[in-house]
């Protein structure tokens, strides 16, 4: 089964693919050289490749979600989707776009992003958003949270378990409904 990535709980960490993809290669090179390590040794092959880690977060996402057909590759016949990494931020230029790419570049460094071929990101900046409302929508959910929280922190166990419950129910439902509506998760 191919690997792939994505997202969970953004709160507690990094939502962009680029963080997640240097992430997992990582961890997983981490994991493969506990052996040698162990024995203070220092391993002299690396079997997942920073190449291996793109695939996870593009054309093995799509595979996974069965949107094979659709996505994850430049192929004629699919949408025109694309994001461009930049190096305008790093110190020298790279020998290795793809490594530059996956272990040293943000979603700050993303530079174009087409969905679809339309633009949505260009020049580092993301077209067709009000970005003051955004962030006002986000400020005015960020203090309801913070007041149901203090309004939550007395719960017993058993109210904490309800609560957490039906939070994970509620969540569930969100993000069912941000993927089979994408016409309103773009409002």
């Amino acid at each position: 089964m191919p690997v792939s990535l994505s997202t969970d709980t953004i709160g507690s960490g990094s939502a962009d693919l680029l963080s997640q993809m240097r992430l997992g290669l990582q961890l997983q090179r981490a994991l493969d050289n506990e052996e040698s390590h162990g024995r203070g040794a220092i391993p002299f092959r690396i079997e997942l490749t920073t190449r291996d880690a793109l695939a996870w977060g593009t054309r093995n996402g799509a595979d996974a979600l069965g949107l094979d057909r659709t996505v994850g590759t430049l192929t004629i016949g699919k949408a025109a989707d694309l994001v461009v990494v930049s190096d305008r931020r790093a110190l020298s230029p790279t020998n290795d776009p793809v490594g530059g790419a996956v272990l040293q570049s943000t979603a700050a460094d993303v530079d174009l992003v087409l969905v679809n071929g339309e633009v949505r990101k260009r020049d580092g900046k993301l077209v067709g958003h009000d970005l003051a409302g955004i962030r006002a929508r986000a400020t005015e959910t960020l203090g309801r949270i913070t007041e149901h929280v203090a309004q939550t922190a007395a719960l017993t166990g058993p109210q904490l378990r309800a609560f957490l419950a039906d939070s994970e129910r509620q969540a569930t439902v969100h993000f069912a409904e941000a993927y089979t509506a994408p016409e309103r998760a773009a409002d």
